[in-house]
């Protein structure tokens, strides 16, 4: 990723979501990486089924860092 680019990263799998938070952890010298609320974000097809099952959208923001 170009310095500064930012990618995001959305589960409805809680246990998906553990997994990328561990994995973040590893490359804070990297990026910086944020929970975020989906808010305003378009809902895909998947979780919109994922809402109507119960579950919770974990969405994450990813900045790559300065060089």
């Amino acid at each position: 990723m170009h310095p500064q680019a930012t990618a995001y990263i959305s589960t409805d799998w809680e246990n998906y979501a553990e997994f990328i938070e561990e994995e973040t952890q590893k490359l804070q010298d990297k990026f910086s990486v944020a929970n975020i609320s989906n808010d305003g974000m378009p809902i895909t097809r998947f979780q919109e089924r994922a809402l109507r099952e119960g579950r919770k959208i974990y969405t994450y923001l990813l900045k790559a860092l300065k060089e």
